[in-house]
C-alpha cells in the first residue's frame, strides 16, 4: 500500500518537480555525511599508549534512548592552564610523575590543536588518575558537546560520577547514554546493575531489571545470566535463581566451556538441596 501511494505521488508530479526533489534530497544527504564525518566521528588520531592501561574505563524507567547532550547546551571550554594538583596520595611516586608528565604532554597537544578531542579525552583520563575528579568531569563534558556519540567518554563519566564524585543520578544518566549507543556491551549493564545494587539505593529494585534487559539484548551473555542468578540466590528467590543458572549452563554447553559448565552445575546443585 505504501509503495502504491508513493507511485501515485510521483506520477502526479511533473518531471521538473521530480528533478528538483532529487537535487534537494542529494544536497541534504551530502550535508548529513559531511556533518557525520567532521563532527560525529571521533578523531582518527591514534590514542596515547596509556589508553590501554587500567586508568581508562571503557568499556527504567529504563529509557536507554536518552540523548547524549542537547545541542542547545553550551559547555564552557575548560581551562588548559588549570593547576595540576595530585590529590590521590595513594599513587606510587613513579606512577604520579608519569601521569603528570603525560598530562602536560596532552595539554600541550590540545593547546596547539583545540579540535583534537582525543587529546582532550586523555586530559580527563590523567586528571582522574591524579585525583582531579572535577577537572576530569569538565573535560569529558566538553568533549561530549562536540562528539555526542563518544561512548567511551560516556562510560568514563558514568564511572567517575559513580565511584569518585558520588553523584548517582548523573552516573545513571551517562551509563544509560552509553547503553543507548552500545546495547551489546555487557559491561554497561553490569556497571548500571552495580550502581543500583550497591550505591543508588533508591533504585535498588531496578538492579535485576537492568540485567534482564541486558539479557534480552544479548541472549548468549553468560556473564549477565550468572550475575542475575547469583542476585536471586542472595535475595532468596531460589526459583528465579535456578532459571538463570540453567540458562547460563545452556550457554556454557553451547560454547563448549566445560569448566564454566561444571562450576555452574555445582552452584545450582548447592541451592537445589
Amino acid at each position: 500500500m505504501f509503495c502504491s501511494k508513493v507511485c501515485r505521488i510521483l506520477y502526479s508530479m511533473s518531471k521538473k518537480q521530480i528533478l528538483i526533489s532529487i537535487i534537494v534530497a542529494s544536497i541534504i544527504l551530502v550535508c548529513a555525511l559531511i556533518y557525520y564525518f567532521k563532527v560525529v566521528q571521533p578523531s582518527n588520531q591514534p590514542p596515547p599508549p596509556s589508553q590501554n592501561q587500567n586508568g581508562v574505563e571503557g568499556t527504567g524507567d529504563f529509557n536507554v534512548g536518552v540523548e547524549p547532550i542537547s545541542p542547545a547546551i553550551e559547555i564552557a571550554k575548560p581551562d588548559l592552564d588549570r593547576a595540576i594538583v595530585v590529590s590521590d596520595k595513594t599513587l606510587p611516586a613513579e606512577v604520579t610523575s608519569g601521569a603528570v608528565e603525560k598530562l602536560k604532554t596532552v595539554i600541550a597537544v590540545a593547546k596547539k590543536n583545540p579540535a583534537d578531542y582525543q587529546a582532550w579525552t586523555s586530559i580527563g583520563l590523567y586528571r582522574k588518575m591524579i585525583g582531579d575528579y572535577q577537572g576530569a568531569a569538565e573535560v569529558w563534558l566538553y568533549v561530549l558537546n562536540f562528539q555526542k556519540q563518544n561512548h567511551l567518554v560516556m562510560s568514563n563519566l558514568g564511572n567517575l560520577y559513580a565511584q569518585n564524585l558520588k553523584d548517582y543520578p548523573r552516573a545513571e544518566k551517562y551509563y544509560l547514554m552509553n547503553l543507548s549507543l552500545q546495547p551489546n556491551n555487557f559491561e554497561g549493564y553490569i556497571n548500571l546493575y552495580q550502581l543500583y545494587k550497591n550505591q543508588y539505593k533508591e533504585k535498588i529494585a531496578q538492579a535485576p531489571v537492568i540485567l534482564k534487559q541486558g539479557i534480552e539484548k544479548n541472549p548468549d551473555s553468560i556473564i549477565l545470566m550468572i550475575e542475575l542468578a547469583r542476585h536471586y540466590k542472595v535475595a532468596g528467590d531460589i526459583k528465579s535463581a535456578q532459571v538463570y543458572y540453567e540458562q547460563a549452563i545452556g550457554v556454557a554447553v553451547k560454547i563448549k566451556d566445560t569448566s564454566i559448565e561444571k562450576s555452574l552445575r555445582e552452584e545450582l546443585a548447592g541451592i537445589s538441596q
